[in-house]
């Protein structure tokens, strides 16, 4: 229950812990992660859990902290758990958790998506 208690407090709280400052002049707040971290025992990083997550399975504590470190504190923040719908909400968890957010893009698609932002960003100051 204590592992499971932690994964939801990397879901709920990790786009705190994200790095997302380029030059570091906001720290990142770790205090709810650290505090669940610290109500585990030490021989409790060798064991083995259920985590819930089809690409990872079975895991030792120290890998399901390492995969939920890479996919809700890394460049890359989600702040989702506020999603209403359950449906919603596990879809996306799945997505990021599954790849731990480092999902390769091919390059035509990623010109694609940067010719959307740049059309959406010149209509925004069209609106404007």
């Amino acid at each position: 229950m204590a592992v499971q208690n932690l994964m939801n407090t990397y879901r709920k709280h990790g786009h705190r812990a994200a790095s997302l400052d380029p030059v570091k002049l906001r720290q990142s707040e770790r205090k709810l992660i650290e505090e669940k971290l610290h109500t585990l025992s030490d021989n409790s990083f060798s064991m083995e859990f259920d985590t819930g997550i089809p690409s990872l399975g079975r895991a030792t504590l120290g890998r399901v902290i390492e995969r939920m470190e890479q996919t809700y504190c890394g460049s890359i923040g989600s702040e989702h758990f506020y999603l209403v719908d359950d449906d919603e909400r596990e879809f996306l968890q799945q997505r990021m958790e599954e790849t731990a957010n480092s999902e390769s893009i091919l390059e035509d698609m990623r010109l694609s998506i940067f010719r959307m932002l740049v059309q959406a960003e010149e209509f925004k100051y069209f609106l404007a």
